[in-house]
């Protein structure tokens, strides 16, 4: 299993299917983990006054690097959702704002490719 990557106040895991991961893909998905938080990172301003709260944001990515669908707030974080809505709006408008992602081509990710990743948006 994909052992979550944790920089700065991101904590993104790539999800697959089952939750199995190929030794021999470890590395690449690690390389587009990195890419997707990176880019995410940029995007993100965390709220005034939402310290030390975790959100997580499920996304879908395609591999064009485009969003399958809006971003949703995971199962993990419906609780939270109304007293954080404006952690949540942040995190939300900061996948969009990232999206289209870049770079999926250059880390070999196929066009056909569709990717489900988890973002914890932590501070």
């Amino acid at each position: 299993m994909l052992k979550p990557l944790r920089i700065a106040h991101f904590l993104l895991v790539l999800a697959l299917t089952g939750g199995m991961l190929l030794p021999a893909h470890a590395q690449d998905n690690m390389r587009v983990a990195q890419s997707v938080l990176e880019q995410v990172q940029r995007c993100w301003n965390l709220p005034s006054g939402f310290e030390g709260h975790v959100v997580i944001i499920d996304i879908v990515l395609l591999g064009d690097g485009s969003l399958e669908g809006p971003p949703q707030v995971s199962l993990d974080s419906t609780k939270a959702e109304t007293k954080l809505a404006p952690l949540v709006e942040s995190a939300v408008r900061a996948v969009e704002r990232c999206s289209p992602f870049t770079g999926f081509d250059r880390l070999g990710v196929a066009p056909d490719a569709r990717l489900p990743i988890k973002i914890n948006f932590q501070s």
